[in-house]
């Protein structure tokens, strides 16, 4: 509970004053200069002494947790009280002390205080913003990511509330992506953190662009590296469409994308040859790498027909017809395919393929599927009629020879 919730505006000031005087140095004149300040109880001093007070709140971190909470809670509910052009600045200077690593201490008791400021200030508040980016920095210090993960999904529209410039929105982005990359059970996050980042430059011009390419070429290759890495990921065609990649299509590890997408084996193989230390330097296994190829080229391969045989999906793949079996298991497993063998016909029966191009003649595939399945449809109904009326007039002879 604050210590000072009872106290006028006056009287809390002043006694923040004095407890600050009493841990920095020549704290007597500090609190003498402010008291006298204070006496006439004009509001319009409000903003600069809390100023004043955020500039010394460094000094608290190392006191007692509960200390620390009291008085940084009631300058920060002061604060918030004013009127936005007053607070701004305010907010911004308590939450960059707050989130400060220079002066150590009270992690948690600082990640709680930021909270409170964020929770304090209105909603479509544009201070917000620096609320919670100090929050997402103690945080990530803290280790303590899970509090706020279910912040995550409201971002987009506190964001548009809060009415955040590109730059801004940029920043956090890569900030929340730094802090959660590494961490256990975050890589898909960190991972669609970053892809939200690289997206804030598809509105920016190509000058732009440029003028950033040598900061944001880093995160592109981090980018790409995760999205070839990762196990569960088998379509990176949001990572090609972005403006930040496709202004690297010259390099080889655009090269390698490009191959992953297109699910072409042979290709791979040759681009191994050739670049094979381009994986190394992005820490890509060349192995687990053509194992998701394969999976990749037999979703392809599902995707134009129904029936495969093995030796169709032997030579596609580049592997042994004997093991043709596994790989059709291990895309099964990966939800790419729904499928079953059929082994006294050495066939692969497909039921469902996940595909990630969708091209003019897949349309026209399309429309032939649903033409047959209507016909299909149309074909089931009317035998349903004709059993229908058979069982109807079966009826009728049936009470007739009852009477």
């Amino acid at each position: 509970m604050n210590a000072f919730i009872d106290l006028e505006w006056a009287e809390q000031v002043m006694e923040l004053v004095s407890h600050t005087a009493g841990l920095i140095p020549n704290g007597e004149a500090f609190s003498a200069e402010w008291e006298e300040k204070l006496k006439g109880g004009d509001v319009e001093i409000l903003p600069v002494v809390l100023g004043a007070l955020a500039k010394h709140s460094t000094v608290l971190y190392a006191g007692q947790a509960e200390d620390v909470e009291s008085v940084m809670n009631s300058i920060s509910r002061l604060v918030c009280l004013l009127k936005q052009e007053a607070r701004e600045p305010l907010v911004q200077a308590l939450c960059t002390s707050l989130a400060s690593e220079a002066h150590p201490g009270n992690e948690a008791a600082r990640m709680r205080i930021v909270g409170n400021i964020f929770n304090n200030l209105d909603e479509g508040s544009s201070s917000r913003y620096d609320a919670y980016v100090a929050l997402v920095k103690v945080v990530g210090r803290c280790g303590t990511l899970a509090t706020i993960e279910a912040s995550f999904e409201k971002l987009d529209s506190w964001l548009a509330a809060w009415q955040s410039s590109n730059a801004q929105i940029r920043a956090l982005f890569q900030l929340l992506h730094e802090v959660s990359v590494g961490v256990p059970g975050y890589a898909k996050l960190s991972a669609a953190f970053l892809t939200k980042m690289l997206e804030t430059y598809d509105t920016e011009s190509a000058a732009v662009v440029a003028a950033d390419a040598a900061t944001i070429k880093p995160f592109v290759m981090k980018l790409v590296s995760m999205s070839l890495s990762d196990p569960e990921q088998f379509t990176v065609a949001d990572v090609l469409q972005l403006k930040t990649v496709q202004t690297n299509s010259g390099e080889k590890w655009f090269e390698l994308l490009s191959l992953f997408e297109s699910g072409n084996i042979s290709k791979y193989r040759e681009w191994v040859a050739k670049n094979g230390g381009v994986l190394e330097t992005m820490d890509l296994s060349p192995e687990d790498m053509l194992v998701k190829i394969r999976l990749q080229g037999f979703c392809y391969l599902c995707a134009k027909t129904t029936t495969i045989p093995f030796a169709t999906i032997s030579k596609a793949l580049e592997v042994d017809e004997d093991d043709v079996e596994l790989w059709t298991i291990e895309a099964i497993k990966a939800g790419l395919v729904e499928a079953r063998i059929d082994q006294a016909h050495s066939r692969v029966l497909v039921s469902r393929s996940r595909t990630n191009k969708f091209v003019e003649s897949d349309w026209s595939d399309l429309r032939e599927r649903l033409v047959s399945w209507q016909k299909n449809l149309g074909s089931c109904q009317l035998v349903m009629n004709q059993v229908k009326m058979q069982i109807e007039e079966a009826n009728k002879r049936g009470q007739k020879k009852g009477r």
